[in-house]
């Protein structure tokens, strides 16, 4: 899969996450404004801040933006042996329902 594939596909998670709590709220009727955060590591390069905040927005979100301060955590392997730590950005969609 080539680079511009994986920033594609992830868009189109990211906006079904939007559109599927969107869902949700109307399910269990619930109005009014919902605010969601999304990790995204510094390393990764699945989908640029752009990419991320408009998929956010065609999933439904009335704006998107990322915390002013970066976050560190600890993150192991699959076959938890390995980690590292990492450094993220946490990225804001707020919905209203």
């Amino acid at each position: 899969m080539s680079p511009n594939d994986l920033v594609q596909e992830n868009k189109k998670l990211y906006t079904g996450v939007s559109k599927a709590i969107r869902e949700v709220a109307r399910i269990l009727d619930y109005t009014g404004g919902i605010d969601f955060w999304v990790m995204s590591n510094n390393v990764n390069p699945k989908i640029p801040k752009k990419d991320l905040h408009q998929a956010l927005r065609d999933g439904g979100a009335k704006a998107a933006a990322v915390a002013k301060r970066k976050y560190k955590y600890m993150s192991g392997s699959n076959n938890g042996e390995d980690a590292q730590m990492l450094i993220t950005n946490l990225h804001l969609g707020k919905l209203q329902v």
